[in-house]
């Protein structure tokens, strides 16, 4: 009986260690996600940030700054992270 009650645990043992590399592994490939949308929210951000040549009549253009605020810059980045979703 005792033997039985050994295997059990080995067995069980067994089952939650493949059970925790697979979340591991789940979570490895959740952190690499998030550090691609992270680079992407970023990078979004920058590009929100530069100046815009706006193009007029002739020869002449106007520079268009857009400076991204932190008033901005969160929703901005929750409405990405559930765009992208």
């Amino acid at each position: 009986m005792q033997e039985k009650m050994v295997d059990g645990l080995k067995t069980l043992n067994n089952k939650k260690s493949v059970e925790i590399s697979k979340l591991k592994e789940d979570l490895d490939h959740l952190e690499h996600e998030l550090l691609e949308r992270n680079d992407k929210i970023k990078y979004l951000s920058e590009e929100v940030s530069k100046p815009r040549i706006k193009k007029g009549k002739g020869v002449e253009a106007e520079i268009q700054w857009t400076p991204l605020s932190s008033t901005i810059a969160a929703p901005l980045s929750s409405t990405l992270a559930r765009g992208s979703s």
